[in-house]
């Protein structure tokens, strides 16, 4: 939900001018400490939400959203809408969730994030959950579930 969070960015900003906001997306989106990338390269994502502050990720829906995952599995915290998705991923008591299309309630959390953070332990809880999903070991799993199933078919 772009909108929103842009609407949120714009009043953190105007008190952390310093902070900016890097999104990915097709679309055209502008404001104070906003830049706009069109694409990243696979291999560049890992070193770019590694070098975040917070991943901030305000959909409305999801299926599944590879970012936070790979936010956890390199203990960035995460500011999310509480979806069904994010809650999944999160869990239901994660400190940084908001309600979607609440641009007050983001710009709240985006204040907590960066006066505190996620906690240490609350971020190796979410890496140590995540270990078995990450990128490769999923990849390694759905081709063992392809090769079983052709091998029923045989």
């Amino acid at each position: 939900d772009l909108p929103v969070l842009l609407d949120a960015w714009s009043r953190f900003h105007a008190a952390h001018p310093d902070r900016r906001l890097f999104l990915v997306t097709p679309g055209e989106f502008s404001g104070p400490g906003v830049e706009v990338r069109r694409a990243v390269p696979r291999e560049e994502m890992p070193r770019l939400i590694a070098s975040a502050r917070a991943l901030l990720a305000p959909s409305r829906w999801e299926g599944f959203d590879l970012p936070i995952l790979e936010a956890a599995l390199q203990r960035v915290p995460v500011v999310a809408s509480d979806i069904p998705a994010h809650v999944e991923l999160l869990g239901g008591d994660h400190p940084l969730l908001f309600p979607p299309g609440n641009a007050g309630a983001l710009r709240i959390r985006l204040e907590e994030a960066e006066r505190r953070g996620c906690s240490d332990e609350r971020l190796d809880a979410l890496r140590t959950r995540h270990l078995p999903h990450n990128p490769r070991a999923m990849a390694e799993a759905t081709v063992g579930v392809y090769r079983e199933a052709l091998a029923q078919r045989s």
